[in-house]
This record gives structure tokens, C-alpha cells and sequence, in this order.
């Protein structure tokens, strides 16, 4: 499959919009009435870099959040007001709970988060470890980490 590189969402800029805020992946405009605009890009980003674009990238994650959205709405009240567009989706602004887990299946890892680093540490003894930093971890392990005050782990 080919793909135009007018396909492929780098940037976005919206006219309309009072403030943005350009992150990894998504782009977020302030918009009235207390609403946001979230544009998902194309932006493939690790280790807090943007690597390249994944043409379709944002759609893929816009629509399939929308649609996790859309199945817990009634178990969990969310903020999504609309999904007017495959990349875009216009939401409430609301005050936000800063949480984020990171499943990781391998013991290997060089972030402040990794379990690894944790291991190195002594500050993770929960599972067996070998000499070797790159071995299959026995079982997925949760790493619950805040990003956004600095990459620390959190203890749960």
C-alpha cells in the first residue's frame, strides 16, 4: 500500500483555537465554552522522542479510544463531547487525575522507570532476577509512573 505524504498528520494548527499544547502524539487547542480540541498525529514517538510518522497512526489511536470511551461511558463518566473526525475529538475541559501504567514484559531498560534500573537499585526485589538485565520477566509487571512530575516510580 501506498501512502501520499499529504496523508500523513505531522502538525496541525487551528485557527479558532485560544492556546495549543503540542505533545508526543497529540496536539491540544483550548477552544470556547470550556472545550478542548485533542488532534491525534501520525507521530511515532519513544524515550520522549519523536522517532517518524506511522501514516493512519493517529486515526487508529483517536478512533479506538473513542470507542473504549463509547463501551465504559457508563461505568466511568468521561469528557468526550464529540469525535467529529478520525484524528480529532472535542472534549470538556475537566481537572485531570495524572496516572499512567507501564506493562512490561522484560526486565531490561534504561528509563527511570524500568524495572531494571529498580532492580539495580535494590528498590524492586518482588521477582527473581539473574545476572542477566535482558531476560523475560516470569509475569507482566505494572509499573504505575507519573510523567508529568518527572518519570518517577510510584509505589501501589
Amino acid at each position: 500500500m501506498r501512502v501520499n505524504r499529504d496523508e500523513i498528520l505531522l502538525h496541525h494548527r487551528v485557527r479558532q483555537a485560544l492556546t495549543e499544547l503540542m505533545l508526543q502524539v497529540r496536539d491540544i487547542y483550548s477552544l470556547p465554552n470550556d472545550h478542548l480540541l485533542l488532534v491525534a498525529t501520525d507521530r511515532q514517538s519513544a524515550f520522549d522522542r519523536i522517532l517518524a510518522a506511522v501514516p493512519f497512526k493517529g486515526q487508529v489511536l483517536n478512533l479506538t479510544s473513542a470507542w473504549w470511551f463509547e463501551k465504559t461511558k457508563d461505568i466511568v463518566p468521561n469528557a468526550v463531547v464529540d469525535v467529529s473526525d478520525p484524528n480529532y475529538t472535542i472534549a470538556k475541559k475537566v481537572e485531570v487525575f495524572p496516572v499512567e501504567f507501564v506493562v512490561r514484559g522484560y526486565i531490561t531498560g534504561s528509563t527511570d522507570t524500568s524495572l531494571w534500573t529498580h532492580y539495580k537499585k535494590g528498590e524492586r526485589s518482588d521477582f527473581y532476577v539473574s545476572a542477566l538485565s535482558t531476560q523475560r520477566a516470569p509475569c507482566n509487571f505494572r509499573s504505575p509512573t507519573d510523567w508529568h512530575r518527572g518519570s518517577k516510580l510510584l509505589r501501589y
